[in-house]
């Protein structure tokens, strides 16, 4: 009978989308595990186990980054025709492959072959879920905020023990770290194989997924197409100079310390970042999501504050012990602008073409770290390090930098209105 039968089929498909989630959710953590295991000691591993120069370091850092992005959305209509379970599985094995190269220790093509096939697989994952959760939610109520801000909650749980547990395995040997990032990545993969549990139906009608894409008659004009937005190229340098900003404290810093014999308090303090952003993401996402669609210039504007203080005491003051108040105040901004960033491509994103809009804001994103990353291991290579605080100055500039810019442009950039696809 029809009373009985729509309340079944709601809550089968409720049960079913509850598993996506959560395979999702599941699959990131791991992928985030392994990625915050290496990333802060990315520049160190090349300097020490590979016995290559600064610059080397710095620039298979930029690679590694601005390729995968790249690549990422350049795959991204293709990538859009296929089941979600798929693509994560498949960028999880590329990921565990790309990071046993590294173990041809001082083989520079290893080396970059290596950085190439795991930033391609760990970006296609990332654009995979990252679409996902914004095809699931409500833009307008603010519920893409909620998803966006419990993905960075997920990312952060991940990266609580990352830098520990990946500080721990590289003093004690280099192979164990590498066979530990490998078998994270497949992990991840076996764990997506959880999406399957949602079924073709659904994604083939857009319940699920962002398959619409495909649709479009031009694989070039799909792709192309979002740049004729002015409000897209504007968002596209904010995210360039926050990203260029923030990436600063897992490039130069670990050096900087490494250098002092303080080596193991970077993964203290990227330890407590993760925890602080864990907490205020769960206890702010409810009042700011509530209060987004009316005060999101307000949100942007605090949240880029916060690290321009940060960056700021850093610099003023060396001491180690100050660092705990930067990191807390760094974490209040960062826990802000991550899911605002991704609220606002979604908002200004048309449904047919999401991946595009969120591809490109990936490459945005890893530009901002490739040549954040190159420009703070290049600056601190030429000044001399008598202070901690010189760690910080590429920092400080950029992001008062970007600050400025979302003072006069932030009326174009939040305001709601999706583009015309």
């Amino acid at each position: 009978m029809p009373e009985t039968s729509a309340p079944s089929n709601g809550f089968s498909f409720v049960h079913r989308r509850a598993r996506y989630d959560a395979a999702i959710y599941w699959n990131q953590t791991f992928i985030y595990l392994a990625y915050f295991s290496f990333l802060p000691i990315f520049t160190v591993w090349f300097t020490t186990q590979e016995h290559f120069s600064d610059t080397v370091a710095g620039t298979l850092f930029t690679l590694y980054i601005v390729v995968g992005s790249t690549t990422r959305t350049l795959l991204a209509p293709v990538l859009n025709g296929l089941p979600a379970s798929l693509v994560l599985f498949c960028s999880s094995i590329l990921a565990a492959g790309g990071v046993l190269l590294f173990m041809l220790r001082g083989n520079l093509a290893a080396s970059v072959a290596g950085v190439v096939i795991a930033g391609t697989g760990l970006y296609i994952n990332s654009l995979a879920a990252k679409v996902a959760i914004s095809e699931k939610a409500d833009t307008r109520s603010g519920q893409s905020f909620k998803g966006f801000s419990l993905l960075y909650v997920v990312m952060n749980i991940g990266a609580v023990a990352g830098p520990v547990v990946g500080v721990a395995l590289f003093r004690r040997s280099g192979n164990e770290l590498i066979l530990f990032l490998a078998l994270a990545y497949v992990v991840a993969a076996v764990l997506s194989g959880l999406v399957t549990s949602t079924s073709r139906n659904d994604i083939r009608h857009g319940e699920v997924g962002n398959s619409e894409f495909g649709r479009f008659r031009s694989y070039l004009a799909g792709l192309l197409h979002p740049l004729r937005s002015r409000r897209l190229l504007e968002l596209l340098v904010l995210n360039f100079g926050v990203w260029f900003a923030y990436i600063q404290l897992f490039t130069v810093l670990p050096i900087v310390l490494e250098r002092r014999h303080q080596f193991v308090d970077s993964g203290v303090l990227f330890s407590l970042s993760a925890i602080l952003a864990i907490v205020f993401q769960l206890l702010m996402t409810g009042f700011f999501s509530a209060r987004l669609n009316k005060h999101m210039d307000v949100t942007v504007l605090v949240a880029i504050t916060c690290l321009v203080a940060a960056f700021a005491i850093a610099f003023l003051i060396t001491a180690f012990v100050y660092l705990v108040f930067v990191v807390l105040i760094f974490t209040f901004g960062e826990a802000l602008i991550m899911p605002c960033l991704d609220e606002l491509t979604s908002r200004i994103a048309p449904r047919s073409m999401r991946s595009s809009y969120f591809g490109l804001v990936g490459v945005s994103k890893a530009l901002g770290q490739g040549l954040g990353g190159l420009v703070g291991v290049a600056a601190l290579s030429t000044l001399p390090i008598s202070d901690l605080g010189k760690a910080w100055a590429v920092g400080l500039v950029s992001s008062t930098l970007v600050l400025v810019f979302f003072i006069f442009r932030r009326g174009d950039i939040t305001k709601k209105e999706i583009d015309h696809a």
